[in-house]
């Protein structure tokens, strides 16, 4: 036995060790200084009944691979056989390579556990201690990615903390562990030359407190190291920091052309990173080179590539036009770059080439913009990417810092195993990567179409004058669909000033804007010697002046970004037939269908299309439907108010009743791909009526 337990457990014992592996995990995922996302593992070993022979066995619970220890429970470990694992280490001493002996963790899962082990699964093995720690502490990570990290090391620990060079994760990792282990069996951790620190205990609060321990020394050693350091890190300052105001408005003219030029192969989503130390950063006067010295550790270049790309631009001089000129020079340039790189490292059997553009992009002045599947995906990147600059600052304090060769790099980003977990991850959908912005997103067909879109993959900015109903509706579709999918943001569409206000702040969240849905609406319903001409110019600007101005700033965002878009216009059965009592409604609804044709002629040369649903009347959550409007369209139709929706049915050839959700599929199809070659169409949701056909 490589650790002492007792002889036997009960399996409530067995589950109460479970329960202290989940709540240390959290712990640790609770403190990003200790911790990467989806990347840091923990593990314990217990004994346990095997389901198969009734026998106790020893069973390894480790973190599986890719899952977030902040807020992993049970159902994110995977289970193997310990001496299964173990036993493997014969098989490598034949000469077996580890490419080859990793993928049978998978064979040796204890009662059908369908979670795929941590690449990390061996080393925590080999350890002979019950509970295992593999944390990225900030202040190790600047210690493994010295050029004195080994030097550094002893220093700092004596002989209690090893320090092993780098090796990438796998079982040549795990038999170099034991074999330090084996020569040094006092040793309470190790630091991984650009992987991490390595701790261990018999107790699962041995094992934290001892994780805890260690990262605070490390953290106190290279935090006075960069205070003497002071200024000087980085060179000094280079440029000055622009004002928040001017900063924002630039970020928001700037996103939609750097997402567009970064979405040609596939869409995705940006985050800004521009915290006081990411800008320290990007003024500074050795930022351009310390983009060039690549990546610190196999966990920051598989989210950041081998290196950011860097624009050379003078945010104290410079305006948007020079710096797209920049942006365009550096872009060719790292594309050709990244293509000689990988033709420089790939062998015969290496995966193919993943496209060739970047996922940080640093701009002086800016900050540091990440991109990614999803909104989570790309804030993830930029907390690598902060992480990696901190390790580079404390490393460089320290006497130098010390990246992966080339060679290394490749061999991690290409590395076999590593395609084979991209290739596990769920193929994007409909709309995965695309950004939707809804208007009167908080009503019923506007909270039904960012629940569809949302379902499809979109990010959805919900648009809304009721604020705090927007942000209800982006809760409720953050925790269906994941976190970070969904902001509300405020927006009177009658109003200019918001309505820019509204797409900036889309674009500084998400990066840009792919999909309008434009929808806020208003209805009444009066003979026309009783409607006011306030209630005419009502209907005209929420409805007209309102499509108008949100279709307007839609133009602005989807040129800049070069990428085409689709502009859905929320009209009405009224807009193409007469409604009694219902002129400025009507009208109003009319006067938009025309907009949207003249739209659709005009933005398609740039593959901008814009098409209209009208929707009949709505079952629920339809327009301002309060009782009062209620009681004006029974009248006007000469039912009682009880009896409308009934009457609205049976007027329909399908005889059916139009729900939300019904329109919310229409306006999915006009937002999507599947329609790519429509634009300027109609299609009417509103049960068949048959004086609405379009003619």
């Amino acid at each position: 036995m490589p650790y002492d337990l007792p002889k036997t457990v009960r399996r409530t014992q067995a589950e109460k060790e479970l329960d202290r592996l989940v709540e240390r995990s959290r712990r640790l995922g609770a403190d990003l200084s200790l911790v990467h996302t989806d990347g840091s593992n923990t593990s314990a070993k217990i004994r346990m009944t095997d389901p198969v022979t009734g026998e106790k066995v020893d069973v390894l619970w480790v973190k599986g691979t890719g899952v977030d220890l902040k807020t992993i429970d049970r159902a994110g470990f995977a289970s193997v056989y310990l001496d299964g694992v173990l036993g493997l280490e014969a098989r490598w001493k034949k000469g077996v390579k580890e490419d080859d002996i990793m993928p049978l963790f998978e064979r040796l899962t204890f009662d059908a556990n369908r979670v795929t082990p941590s690449l990390d699964t061996a080393t925590h093995a080999v350890i002979p201690a019950r509970h295992v720690d593999h944390t990225h502490p900030s202040g190790v990570l600047a210690i493994g990615v010295c050029v004195k990290g080994s030097a550094v090391t002893k220093r700092l620990f004596g002989g209690e903390v090893l320090w092993i060079p780098w090796r990438r994760s796998g079982f040549d990792q795990a038999m170099q562990v034991k074999a330090a282990l084996e020569k040094n069996p006092d040793a309470k951790g190790i630091i991984l030359g650009h992987n991490g620190l390595l701790t261990w205990g018999e107790t699962s609060e041995e094992c934290y407190q001892r994780t805890l321990d260690i990262a605070s020394k490390a953290e106190e050693y290279v935090q006075s190291a960069v205070r003497r350091r002071g200024k000087r890190l980085f060179g000094g300052t280079r440029y000055r920091a622009l004002p928040t105001d001017n900063r924002e408005a630039l970020l928001a003219a700037f996103l939609p052309v750097l997402r567009g030029r970064l979405c040609r192969e596939c869409d995705q989503i940006a985050h800004v990173c521009d915290s006081p130390s990411m800008l320290a950063f990007v003024n500074s006067a050795d930022a351009p080179m310390a983009g060039e010295v690549g990546a610190g550790s196999p966990d920051h270049l598989l989210r950041t590539r081998y290196k950011p790309m860097m624009v050379d631009w003078n945010p104290n001089t410079g305006d948007l036009a020079s710096l797209v000129a920049e942006l365009d020079s550096a872009l060719g340039a790292y594309r050709q770059a990244y293509r000689d790189y990988y033709e420089r490292n790939r062998r015969p059997d290496s995966p193919p080439l993943r496209g060739v553009d970047p996922t940080v992009v640093a701009v002086p002045g800016l900050g540091v913009i990440t991109f990614g599947a999803d909104k989570r995906e790309a804030r993830i990147t930029g907390e690598f990417c902060e992480r990696s600059i901190s390790a580079i600052r404390g490393a460089a304090a320290m006497g130098g810092y010390k990246p992966l060769s080339e060679k290394e790099a490749f061999g991690v980003e290409y590395w076999a195993l590593e395609e084979a977990k991209r290739r596990r991850q769920p193929p994007p959908i409909l709309l995965s990567g695309r950004v939707a912005l809804i208007t009167g997103g908080a009503g019923g067909i506007g909270s039904a179409v960012a629940h569809t879109l949302a379902e499809w993959g979109a990010h959805i900015a919900v648009l809304d004058i009721a604020a705090d109903r927007a942000s209800e509706v982006a809760d409720d579709i953050e925790e269906r669909y994941g976190e970070e999918r969904a902001v509300g943001v405020f927006a009177d569409v009658t109003d200019e000033d918001s309505v820019a206000r509204a797409f900036r702040d889309t674009v500084l969240t998400y990066g840009g804007v792919d999909i309008v849905i434009n929808n806020a609406g208003i209805s009444t319903s009066h003979p026309v010697d009783e409607t006011s001409a306030v209630e005419w110019d009502r209907m005209f600007e929420v409805l007209s002046r309102g499509y108008f101005l949100v279709a307007r700033e839609a133009f602005r965002v989807m040129k800049a970004q070069g990428l085409g878009g689709s502009i859905v216009f929320v009209g009405s059965k009224s807009g193409l037939a007469p409604s009694r009592n219902s002129c400025a409604y009507s009208s109003a609804k009319a006067s938009i269908m025309h907009l949207a044709r003249c739209l659709a002629e005009e933005g398609g040369p740039m593959g901008i299309r814009v098409n209209t649903v009208n929707p009949g009347p709505v079952s629920q959550g339809g327009e301002g439907r309060s009782s009062e409007w209620r009681a004006q369209r029974a009248q006007a139709h000469g039912v009682a108010p009880e009896d409308l929706d009934e009457y609205y049915r049976k007027r329909t050839t399908l005889g059916a009743d139009v729900e939300p959700c019904d329109v919310a599929a229409a306006i999915t199809w006009f937002a999507s791909n599947l329609s790519c070659k429509t634009t300027g169409n109609v299609i009417n949701v509103d049960g068949g009526v048959p004086s609405a056909y379009p003619r």
